[in-house]
């Protein structure tokens, strides 16, 4: 098994344009994943008219290599394993310990990266990171201006370009990176309460690299594909431009160019199949959020068209608080982005995980990454399992006016609306709980904003001040560190919202 991994490394690393021998695509190998009850399409490099046979769990199927190139498709499998697969042509491969389960995508930027060793109960959560039926695939760091079609590899750590099995040595593979030492601790908590609550192995690819755009993570076409996003195709050209007469390579310095990451990074990995995505980014969005929304739809909505799966469960999470907390009632900075964020919602099989309630005011990279998961976990559980139960926190439906009163109608109440508190605190003790429901601001038509006085009655919020005697709108959480309170009796918080549309700069 080791020995056919390190080939496989080797051959990842291959910069030859003509093979004599059959080699598998580098993200299949031993102690892969391959996704339950799809077409499973397989590929890979092969001389020109060598014939491929592959023999997977009763099927074999041939075909012939053309361009250098093979992909042979798999009818629809079931969950189980461990299985053996092997590929033929002027030479053989058998690869071993492969699992049949769901296979979820986890990507985006620092917090996706952030690794298990960062949390805050890493200690523990290492211990117990002894799972045969989870698997994890690390897409090593890399920017290209075309696209790629193969996964880059690491000689140095395994972790890089191959499936491992999740053990507490694994799963730190990669702690070559100081700042996020492990496989993303986001990713490593979803799967796992997935992996226990399907009854099922799963497999995890983390595709993810910290500072990152959203940009960089979309294809030149979806970037084309708009007017709007005009801009962006302009900064591609100008740097493919300045790389070309340079002849040098990209990397970190150009990881924010448009399309870069896609090219390199998710391309290659397109078409194997997968259950959906986890998606975690928009801190480096936030300083210009107008137009993220319409740019992360278009994003999903070409991930799904390449990949061929229709509209697969796309998950998200809702950026947590950041910078100096709250002092006036309505302040924007990142609450913009978090608006823009939720204009993905509007797409099929989407869903949020907020995690506005678990940041830390001196420091992007909140600690508490197993609220994450869970919260992410939740959603996967309603939108891509079926399950009946509440997997978000309030959402604003709807306000009603009387007097100098607001009456807030919400979405996903859950068992019903209360004063929450965030479930860790960054000095690892909760705070004291509020009797005082907080984190509303009105206004009248002068548009000038004022805390408000909030009191929960069944579903609905009311809110009021003294201030404001002909209330029109009103925000909640309208701060880049919010200090809301308002949750579910689930123990989800609601999201941040506004009523009105004026348009305003964005403050820091």
């Amino acid at each position: 098994m080791k020995l056919i991994t390190l080939l496989l490394l080797l051959v990842c690393h291959a910069t030859l344009t003509a093979f004599s021998e059959v080699q598998p695509g580098c993200i299949f190998g031993d102690n892969a994943v391959l996704q339950q009850g799809v077409e499973i399409p397989v590929w890979g490099k092969a001389r020109d008219g060598e014939v491929v046979s592959l023999n997977f769990q009763g099927q074999q199927k041939a075909v012939t290599a053309k361009d250098g190139k093979w992909m042979i498709h798999l009818k629809k499998l079931k969950s189980g394993g461990p299985f053996t697969m092997t590929i033929s042509g002027d030479n053989k491969l058998v690869l071993t310990n492969i699992l049949v389960g769901d296979v979820w995508l986890c990507s985006g930027q620092s917090n996706m990266e952030f690794g298990l060793g960062g949390a805050h109960n890493a200690k523990e959560a290492i211990l117990q990171a002894n799972l045969p039926e989870l698997r994890i695939f690390l897409v090593n760091h890399s920017a290209a201006f075309t696209l790629q079609d193969t996964v880059i590899g690491s000689r140095s750590n395994q972790l890089q370009g191959s499936w491992q099995v999740c053990t507490p040595d694994n799963i730190l593979k990669d702690g070559a990176r100081p700042n996020y030492p492990g496989f993303s601790a986001v990713a490593y908590f979803f799967g796992r309460e997935i992996q226990t609550n399907q009854s099922r192995p799963v497999g995890l690819i983390g595709c993810y690299w910290g500072g990152t755009r959203l940009e960089s993570w979309m294809s030149m076409e979806s970037l084309q594909s708009t007017p709007a996003f005009a801009t962006e195709v302009t900064d591609y050209e100008a740097s493919d431009a300045r790389h070309r007469s340079n002849g040098v390579g990209i990397g970190e310095a150009e990881k924010n160019t448009p399309t870069v990451l896609f090219n390199a990074m998710i391309n290659p990995l397109i078409p194997y199949a997968m259950k959906g995505v986890v998606w975690y980014q928009g801190e480096q969005n936030a300083t210009t959020p107008h137009g993220y929304g319409a740019l992360f739809k278009t994003m999903i909505s070409d991930w799904r068209q390449r990949w061929h799966l229709g509209d697969f469960p796309f998950l998200f999470v809702q950026i947590a608080s950041y910078h100096a907390p709250q002092t006036y009632p309505s302040e924007g900075g990142w609450a913009w982005l978090r608006e823009e964020q939720l204009k993905a919602l509007a797409l099929p099989h989407t869903a949020m995980a907020s995690a506005i309630d678990l940041g830390n005011p001196k420091d992007v990279h909140p600690r508490d990454k197993a609220d994450v998961g869970h919260r992410l976990a939740l959603a996967a559980r309603h939108v891509a399992y079926g399950e009946t139960l509440e997997s978000s926190g309030p959402m604003y439906d709807s306000i009603e006016i009387k007097g100098n009163t607001i009456q807030i109608s919400f979405q996903h109440v859950g068992g019903g609306l209360q004063i929450g508190i965030p479930p860790w605190t960054s000095e690892l003790k909760p705070p004291v709980k509020l009797v005082r429901l907080t984190g509303f601001a009105i206004a009248g038509a002068e548009r000038k904003w004022f805390f408000a006085e909030a009191l929960i009655d069944g579903n609905r919020v009311y809110v009021s001040s003294e201030k404001v005697p002909n209330p029109v709108a009103v925000r909640y959480d309208w701060a880049s560190f919010p200090l809301g309170n308002l949750y579910n009796a689930e123990g989800l918080p609601a999201s941040p919202f506004r009523t009105d549309h004026w348009e305003e700069p964005i403050n820091f």
